[in-house]
């Protein structure tokens, strides 16, 4: 973690490319508690949907060949709100 100026600047990697947690904050260990609960975020979500592991939701929904898949009430409401963005409907059931 480092200063610049106001803000403490925290790097990690995660999806495969890199991320920053910028903290506007005098104490440097509540910057510190801050960037490990994002890259903490950023770590659950990655094992949940990552494309690259073979272990998760992702992987059992891309191997199930068109079967269906029940997904945790979070993916649903993400799939949800994709789909509605994108103008679609769909039924949860």
């Amino acid at each position: 973690m480092i200063r610049s100026g106001p803000l403490w600047i925290a790097r990690f990697r995660a999806m495969g490319g890199p991320c920053e947690v910028l903290v506007e904050t005098e104490q440097e260990q509540e910057a510190r508690q801050i960037a490990e609960a994002v890259t903490a975020c950023a770590e659950r979500i990655e094992r949940k949907y990552s494309r690259y592991r073979s272990d998760n939701l992702i992987a059992q929904i891309n191997t199930a060949q068109g079967s269906p898949v029940t997904v945790d009430e979070e993916t649903a409401n993400k799939a949800k709100e994709v789909l509605e963005g994108a103008g679609a409907t769909i039924e949860l059931r």
